[in-house]
């Protein structure tokens, strides 16, 4: 419901009509043959006059007449306003119209008195709850309808900003105020503010830093933990192994077909040869390919892969008559890549004589336990077939001894001899499935720890199996959190190590210390800022004088240099004077600010001394101040002078101007020193061939570099005599190949 105005005395109503008839225009006939009504309100503010004996209403009538007063002045002021904005014959009627306007809006009740207050106070501002220009126009009108700018409240703002400038303003000058004062005297504000810095944000660094180590321990007892249980489920992948590797060995000892191999294998012992790869084999495949003898294999050891239920891990299984490969089932195996391997090229491998393997089964024949290899290529694998050295395709071969009192075998040089016993039973798992079974590198991986996977060799160094991936050198035994043993494989272990702590773990760690150096920075803000400013000046002396001079200087010595044979390199724009004098004063500063930076950037790449800049003039040395020796200094200089040259070429200043540059370059003596105070310290060089370098910058042509035979001899010691051509006797200029 929309609020209305309380009554108005029919006094003020009364006037205001006044002030109404007296502003009509006198030329409007209309107007002056009748009088104006008096508006509808005004009726209905005498029928509603306050009752004057009740102290509430006196209070409210008071107020009531404190605004009242306040409208009128108000609507004057904007009659005023308006009457100054409009010309011509309609000025005193456009007055008239605005002030009607304004006051049948006020009598209509659209707005309250709470509002109108609210209006004052906010110097002219519009209520929060009108949505339009046109509730209560008290903008100003120009003579062409644009609404003028709100002076007061612009006031207000320029005020504010004003008030914050000057706030920041006098923060600076605190803090430059004080860093001036700390670059006076650095030992009285230093030292103590260093004390100060170091026990609050001792104690506090030392107390996070021990609950985050604590932390830190946790995990890694975690971590380790989730390391054993992989370790054990490797562990028991590879134990499923034994299962058919112990079955094929009883059901070898039951068929007296598949005992009947190993004497006629045994007889083969003179068809022994050694292959392209170095692996020995016998020639036995018209024994180990009987019909008969084959599909009772086939049979047995499908059902025996079946029954393992190791899925694709379980590569081939194998008997080994002799320590020979004889059967083997499956004979093909398809990798998901599309690679075949043919298992029927193994057969005939000897084990016991064949160099890569002897040592594992002698050992495993004389103790009666499981030998293990690998993981390696098989000699079955098309890959190693190929010359190619593939570990997709590596394997993991375990072999279980056999022994029967009938069967003996003795190697073909008589170095051993093995009674009782009849050949092997023989497993191949693939490796890369059962990293994959296991999740060994994606397990490491998510919890950014490192690991190996080694071999324990008796009398020699470990053998990797597998390690984290981009970790040189891999994990060593000295260097890991814990070693895993792997039952399966005796002589394996998993090496662990849990990785540091990393910076935010944890979140609370972070945060307290930063809590803790904020409130140390606080009160050490003074030193910080001296220290920046000290580096900067450092910085900047150390551009101007090479840093070895500037040590002197700290030092206090007297700093005089004598160097043998070093290159001085002077630039100079030709035409400067006449170019400068048809330049404005800051065009001519910014021309040089470009050009100068550009040497600078090339005097940095190649680690030359930018000596002096006087004017246009731009003054560079090498092979004595920066520690190179003769030969490498001039180089330089003539590649930085050759760079100077392009980058002159290619840079184009305000209006499409161009510049060109003479550059003179002598090497010799040169004597070297600071000279001034130490608060203003200048590098100077001296000697001839300071001179010299002039000369030659001075009837050097644009464009051009010019050096004497000096130079160019020291340069034809880097560049050679082809890279270089002389101009005249006594002058020679430097020029370079482009592309050699």
């Amino acid at each position: 419901m929309q609020q209305q105005l309380p009554p108005k005395p029919s006094s003020i109503a009364a006037q205001d009509q006044d002030d109404i008839e007296a502003t009509a225009p006198s030329n409007s006939s209309s107007n002056s043959n009748s009088s104006s009504p008096t508006p509808p309100a005004a009726a209905s503010f005498d029928a509603a006059a306050p009752d004057d004996r009740n102290p509430r209403r006196r209070s409210q009538s008071s107020d009531r007449s404190s605004l009242e007063n306040g409208v009128r002045r108000l609507s004057s002021i904007l009659m005023r306003r308006d009457s100054a904005h409009i010309g011509g014959e309609g000025r005193e009627s456009g007055a008239q119209s605005r002030k009607d306007f304004r006051f049948s809006f006020l009598m209509r009740g659209s707005i309250t008195w709470e509002q109108l207050a609210e209006r004052r106070s906010t110097g002219g501002r519009r209520a929060s709850n009108l949505s339009t220009d046109n509730d209560f126009p008290l903008a100003e009108a120009s003579n062409n309808g644009t609404p003028a700018s709100r002076t007061a409240s612009h006031g207000c703002f320029e005020n504010t900003v004003h008030s914050t400038r000057s706030t920041v303003a006098n923060c600076c000058h605190y803090l430059l105020r004080s860093t001036k004062k700390a670059s006076r005297h650095p030992r009285s504000i230093l030292l103590p503010t260093l004390v100060t810095f170091a026990i609050l944000a001792a104690a506090g660094i030392i107390a996070v830093m021990h609950a985050s180590h604590q932390h830190h321990k946790e995990k890694s007892f975690q971590l380790l933990d989730e390391a054993r249980e992989l370790a054990y489920e490797l562990d028991d992948l590879l134990a499923k192994a034994l299962l058919p590797l112990f079955t094929l060995k009883e059901m070898a000892g039951q068929f007296d077909e598949f005992r009947e191999l190993q004497p006629e294998i045994v007889d083969r012992s003179n068809t022994t040869y050694v292959n392209d790869n170095g692996r020995t084999f016998r020639k036995v495949t018209d024994i180990c390919t009987d019909p008969e003898v084959v599909d009772l294999y086939q049979r047995a050891a499908a059902s025996i892969m079946k029954s393992s239920e190791m899925g694709n891990v379980l590569l081939n299984i194998q008997l080994q008559p002799a320590g020979v490969i004889c059967l083997n089932y499956p004979q093909f195996t398809t990798y998901p890549d599309g690679t075949t391997m043919d298992h029927t090229q193994a057969i005939g491998l000897d084990g016991i004589h064949d160099k890569l393997q002897r040592q594992n089964v002698w050992e495993s024949i004389g103790t009666g336990t499981v030998g293990t290899t690998g993981p390696l290529i098989l000699v079955q694998s098309t890959s190693l077939l190929d010359g190619v050295d593939d570990t997709r395709h590596e394997s993991l071969i375990f072999w279980a001894p056999i022994y029967n009192e009938n069967y003996d075998v003795v190697t073909f040089d008589s170095e051993k001899r093995f009674d009782n016993f009849w050949g092997f039973s023989g497993v191949l798992l693939d490796w890369t499935e059962v990293l994959a079974r296991v999740k060994l590198y994606e397990f490491f991986e998510e919890r950014d720890m490192k690991f190996s996977l080694i071999e324990i060799v008796e009398g020699g160094d470990d053998k990797v199996v597998e390690a984290s991936l981009g970790v040189e050198p891999p994990l060593s035994r000295d260097m890991a959190r814990e070693a895993i043993q792997v039952q399966a494989r005796n002589n394996w272990e998993l090496l662990v190590d849990v990785p540091p702590p990393k910076i935010g773990e944890p979140a609370w760690a972070i945060w307290g210390s930063v809590l803790v150096l904020l409130g140390s920075f606080l009160v050490s803000l003074a030193l910080m800022l001296f220290l920046v400013s000290k580096n900067d000046h450092e910085e900047l002396l150390c551009r101007c004088i090479p840093r070895n001079i500037v040590r002197k200087l700290h030092a206090g010595e007297t700093v005089i240099e004598k160097y043998d044979l070093a290159t001085i390199c002077f630039i100079d724009i030709v035409s400067f004077t006449t170019m400068s004098g048809s330049m404005k004063a800051h065009e001519v500063m910014e021309m040089l600010q470009i050009l100068f930076r550009e040497f600078d950037r090339l005097a940095e790449k190649y680690g030359v001394q930018n000596a002096e800049t006087i004017g246009d003039a731009y003054i560079t040395v090498s092979g004595g101040p920066e520690g190179k020796d003769a030969t490498n200094g001039a180089a330089s200089i003539a590649a930085f002078a050759l760079d100077a040259v392009d980058v002159v070429k290619r840079l184009t200043f305000q209006d499409g101007k161009k510049i060109k540059i003479r550059v003179g370059v002598a090497s010799g003596p040169v004597v070297a020193g600071v000279i001034g105070t130490a608060n203003v310290p200048k590098f100077t060089l001296f000697g001839e061939t300071t001179a010299r370098a002039e000369e030659m910058e001075k009837t050097s042509l644009p464009l051009q570099i010019q050096c004497p035979e000096e130079t160019v001899t020291l340069l034809e010691v880097i560049f050679g005599p082809t890279m270089l051509s002389s101009a005249n006797a006594g002058e020679s200029t430097a020029t370079k190949t482009r592309g050699g």
